[in-house]
């Protein structure tokens, strides 16, 4: 799946306690099809990086299972949403703003006294 269509994924909210744990085998990777908080989310990467075995799954009783690069994918599409919000906002804001045509200076206008031993300075 692309990366923007994992950022379609659903939230979740998961309140278990993690585990983890290795591979079973025959165990099939797990499919990921909705993305935890992102505190649970670092949580699991911290606990599997603390055993120094990124093979290993991180699970939830309510959520299920994942490996430790869809931990890390997750954390991403989370951050990306974040980050694509703010831009929203920021482009909603810079839309809305309304400047007086008499307001605006020409370009350092305002710095036609200013020597340049004085900038330096």
């Amino acid at each position: 799946m692309p990366f923007i269509e994992r950022l379609s994924l659903p939230s979740v909210e998961v309140t278990g306690k993690l585990d983890v744990r290795s591979f079973n085998i025959g165990q099939p990777v797990p499919v990921i099809k909705a993305i935890p908080q992102l505190e649970k989310i670092e949580e699991a990467i911290a606990a599997i990086a603390n055993k120094s075995n990124k093979a290993l799954l991180a699970r939830w009783e309510d959520y299920g299972f994942a490996t430790y690069g869809q931990l890390e994918l997750m954390a991403r599409v989370i951050k990306a949403r974040n980050n694509f919000k703010l831009v929203k906002d920021t482009m909603k804001w810079i839309d809305s703003l309304v400047f007086r045509v008499a307001s605006i200076a020409p370009t350092f206008k305002d710095m036609e006294d200013v020597t340049k031993n004085v900038l330096y300075a």
